[in-house]
């Protein structure tokens, strides 16, 4: 499935851009979502404790499915 990543203030300039489609296997979860970016940029690790991730716009546990 392809998702719609968006980045913002300090992660948006580890990445290098504000948004990316990422192709995930069907049944992903964001915590499947976050150990991909932890892979490719290791620095992420920093942020993790103070991440407010959101999923189609609301406030999401890293439990939560992922859909397109």
């Amino acid at each position: 499935m392809q998702v719609k990543v968006l980045f913002f203030g300090q992660l948006k300039e580890i990445v290098g851009h504000g948004e990316q489609l990422l192709e995930l296997p069907e049944g992903a979860s964001l915590s499947d979502l976050i150990a991909h970016y932890r892979r490719l940029y290791p620095r992420l690790q920093d942020f993790l404790s103070s991440l407010a991730i959101s999923l189609n716009q609301e406030y999401a546990q890293l439990s939560a499915q992922l859909q397109s």
